[in-house]
């Protein structure tokens, strides 16, 4: 055997095809900082370039069987590239597609711009639905030290400045190219959200210079300093909301998360990391041995005393104190690579100086999610986190011409505000002070809101438009002791300062109207509003209202309820716990059963997840009651004409976290005068579930299985 090439020159040989005349075409980097595609001769070694792309790198080719021509692909700025050779005459020809080639070459596409794909059947679809997959482009960004950093952004599909997320992919020798997003359009179509993609120094694609700039600890940094220089020239971009930004990253993209949560946490919302790196000393100690001298020459010898102090120096743990936002951390528990120690120590350093950590534990998983339930949940974790950051109360904020073109997102935020009048905060202190209360009021529920606040006070948030709701159902709650006097009761009932709120202002503000559906006056007062433009839902609160799901009659009432706003196509929001005696399973089965299907047609979510406002045991106990009796009770609830799953969907229904606790501190996570929460949408049915609160424990893959479990009984 004999060697064809200088050994102790670094240089690379890829793909050595043999022609039929015997040579040998290869891709190479011989005398070259970028690969391309020619013969090397047997004899001298010698390579031959044929390819014309000096700037760029040949990824791949094939020869044609007998010789005559080669078809190869160029890496343009992740754009790739057809190119056709012809081997005798060195001819080159770009993008050629026609009879003559076309029965020798074949092509293949992830550009789906186009028409949707129908990916049971392998045919377009023709449902004339317009395919709302997000279009990448290429951009540069020269830095002060000369160097040009390219990047791939993606525009958000709702209208006004979007929350930005910055994805930085692995490697560290990996690249970004433009392809199909998949799921990721979730946060670009629904959340609204823009994603940027960058390739910073190190990056492959580029040349080997490029893929070299970051090699060792002492120049290490120079990568994250890039997302610095795209941190400011995204701030000048008109489009993205700049008090929006969030990063995110997997494996050494993980670790670039971490390092920009330590040097720019004040320009940013949130982290989620993925797999990272936290100390590079532990890491490399602790990584499987097949792959450490690799990474040694990748990062740097933790055995070199001057190399291990700068890595040290480097790693984001010694900088945790820098870390001042809320992170997302997710780990796989048999992770060869990087140990699931790395996320252990840093979660433990950000909760010891009081931080917020969110821990995704797969116990199971290794460097990456391979069970499709493990994968779901991840994703659920990371919207989770999305919308309690960068995009809060974006889904249940939508504009109502999308919201009638499309149903309930898969994911929404249960973030609603109780507009209270003049006439009831007259007696508000009153209902707050009164015994029948079993807990005591939030001090914000009896401070008057003004239209400037909370007109400020969204625009902080980020919401471009609201729903208020009517706090009417508060005269006649039985917690008022003693009760509010009628003419009071008669004032609130029929208060319309929501509604004048959402005249004034229709660009910002629809009306939620408030209704005790045990009155006679809850369905004129629903259809008083049907047509009305500012009005989208109605709010029904039965422990307010004195109903009790025992009282046959109290259900067909609240039944007729909802059947007049389903048929004045408004929206219920709805308190379904009662006061009564009991509260479980026989009347979350009385409820789905005997109420839900009259709101047929319309959305009905409800709030807290079925429990009380607020957190408490009661709370939660709620929750697991509600999963419960639909496992138990499979044949009532698949009674028709109630059918909210008929696909076989594996997710079911499930109600918000269960693992919270009263001490959990409220409105940490946005400077807003309300609570945030998760609702789970049962498919394809429009039935929402919301939590009052976010979740105050980390989110794990183990501990409380009822939390995360699917229901055994599928909808049909």
């Amino acid at each position: 055997m004999r060697a064809l090439n200088d050994l102790k020159r670094e240089v690379s040989h890829i793909a050595p095809r043999y022609a039929p005349d015997g040579g040998i075409w290869v891709l190479s980097d011989v005398d070259s900082d970028f690969v391309r595609l020619g013969r090397l001769d047997r004899r001298t070694g010698k390579f031959t370039a044929v390819s014309r792309n000096p700037k760029w790198d040949v990824t791949d080719y094939a020869l044609a069987p007998d010789g005559s021509f080669l078809a190869y692909a160029t890496n343009e700025a992740g754009v790739s590239r057809l190119h056709v050779l012809d081997a005798t005459t060195g001819m080159t020809r770009q993008h050629v597609f026609g009879a003559r080639c076309g029965r020798r070459l074949r092509r293949r596409s992830e550009d789906v711009g186009g028409d949707p794909l129908d990916r049971k059947r392998n045919r377009r679809a023709r449902s004339g639905e317009e395919c709302r997959a997000a279009a990448c482009r290429g951009e540069e960004l020269r830095r002060r030290d000369g160097h040009r950093l390219p990047v791939s952004p993606r525009s958000g599909a709702l209208p006004g400045k979007r929350p930005l997320v910055i994805n930085i992919h692995g490697g560290p020798e990996g690249q970004t190219r433009p392809d199909f997003l998949g799921a990721d359009n979730y946060y670009l179509n629904e959340l609204g959200i823009a994603l940027f993609f960058p390739n910073v120094r190190g990056s492959s694609g580029f040349g080997k210079r490029f893929v070299n700039l970051d090699n060792g600890p002492f120049k290490r940094e120079d990568s994250v300093k890039d997302i610095g220089a795209f941190l400011d020239a995204l701030a000048g971009d008109t489009t993205l909301d700049s008090a929006r930004f969030a990063v995110t990253g997997v494996s050494y993209g993980g670790y670039m998360c971490y390092a920009t949560a330590t040097h720019y946490s004040a320009r940013l919302k949130g982290a989620n990391c993925y797999v990272a790196i936290s100390n590079f000393v532990t890491f490399l100690e602790n990584t499987q041995s097949y792959r450490r001298d690799l990474r040694r020459v990748e990062y740097g010898d933790e055995r070199d005393p001057r190399q291990r102090a700068k890595l040290i120096e480097i790693s984001p743990l010694t900088s945790v104190d820098k870390i001042d936002l809320p992170l997302l951390i997710a780990t796989g528990g048999n992770d060869p690579r990087v140990p699931a120690s790395e996320a252990d120590q840093i979660i433990k350093a950000v909760r010891g100086k009081g931080g917020t950590v969110w821990h995704l534990l797969a116990q199971n998983d290794g460097h990456r999610s391979v069970l499709a339930a493990d994968t779901a949940r991840q994703r659920a974790a990371v919207i989770l986190v999305l919308v309690l950051t960068v995009a809060a109360a974006l889904l249940l904020f939508v504009a109502p011409s999308r919201a009638a073109e499309r149903e309930p997102p898969a994911v929404a935020v249960d973030h609603h505000v109780h507009v209270h009048s003049p006439a009831i905060l007259a007696f508000l202190p009153g209902y707050c002070a009164s015994p029948g209360r079993t807990s005591k009021c939030d001090p914000e529920f009896l401070n008057p809101l003004s239209v400037d606040d909370l007109l400020q006070a969204m625009d902080k948030a980020g919401i471009r438009r609201a729903r208020l709701m009517s706090t009417a159902y508060l005269a006649e709650s039985p917690m008022m002791e003693p009760p509010a006097p009628d003419h009071a009761r008669s004032c609130v009932r029929r208060t319309t300062s929501p509604f004048a709120l959402a005249r004034d202002h229709p660009e910002r503000f629809q009306a939620y109207i408030g209704v005790n559906p045990l009155t006679a006056t809850a369905v004129p007062e629903i259809n008083r509003w049907r047509g009305d433009r500012n009005v989208a839902g109605v709010k029904i609160h039965l422990a307010n209202s004195r109903f009790d799901y025992h009282q046959p009659d109290q259900v067909k009432m609240l039944a007729a309820t909802a059947r007049a706003a389903a048929s004045a196509r408004l929206r219920i929001m709805i308190h379904m716990r009662h006061r009564a005696d009991g509260y479980g399973a026989e009347e979350a089965r009385i409820f789905l059963n005997d109420v839900l299907p009259a709101a047929r047609g319309t959305t009905v979510q409800i709030a807290h997840a079925a429990g009380w406002g607020g957190i408490d045991f009661r709370h939660a106990r709620c929750a697991r009651r509600l999963r419960r009796c639909m496992r138990a009770a499979p044949d009532a609830v698949r009674q028709p004409p109630f059918r909210p799953c008929r696909d076989q969907t594996r997710r079911g229904v499930r109600a918000g976290q269960d693992s919270v606790r009263e001490a959990h501190a409220q409105d940490r996570v946005r400077p807003f005068p309300a609570r945030f929460g998760l609702a789970v949408r049962a498919r394809p049915a429009r039935l929402l579930f919301g939590d009052g609160d976010p979740p105050a424990d980390p989110i794990r893959m183990g501990g409380d299985r009822a939390q995360c479990r699917p229901l055994k009984t599928r909808w049909r």
